[in-house]
């Protein structure tokens, strides 16, 4: 966010304190303001709008980084992805951006394709690391295409 967003920021943060009656004071605030900066306005507006009607209590940061999460593939969904198209892999990519990285880490599509059966298991290990990785990197700098997904959580709804 940009310190232009904090003032509408804490009104959120405030409002959210008083939906779930709950006090919060000026370090309590500044304490959301750290650990919610790295986010942009509007993905932040949108989150609190989901998590107000998800949660009982009083959300905390750590939920807002989960929807984060949210909003790409799990490590497994992504691998049974890359399963199946294993088959025809003569070509690097295809599924999207970040399980493609993964499977570059692993040598790329055909590699993995030519590796033997048996060792699939411990290919998966791999891909799940790099992969989980690869999230951890970019919810920490705030680059996790966040809209998409909210889209359809909220469809759910």
């Amino acid at each position: 966010m940009e310190t232009t967003d904090r003032t509408k920021f804490m009104h959120i943060v405030a409002g959210l304190a008083e939906h779930y009656q709950q006090e919060i004071s000026a370090p309590g605030l500044d304490l959301w303001w750290a650990a919610m900066a790295h986010w942009k306005f509007d993905d932040f507006t949108e989150a609190a709008n989901i998590l107000v009607r998800r949660c009982k209590f009083m959300p905390r940061a750590a939920d807002f980084e989960g929807l984060l999460r949210e909003s790409v593939m799990s490590a497994q969904e992504a691998w049974g992805k890359v399963l199946q198209i294993l088959p025809g892999a003569y070509r690097d990519g295809g599924i999207d951006e970040l399980t493609d990285k993964a499977v570059m880490m692993l040598g790329g599509y055909r590699e993995l394709a030519m590796s033997p059966t048996d060792s699939l298991d411990f290919r998966r290990r791999e891909f799940v690391e790099a992969y989980e990785g690869m999230i951890d990197a970019q919810a920490r700098a705030g680059l996790l295409p966040f809209r998409r997904r909210l889209y359809l959580t909220n469809q759910k709804e």
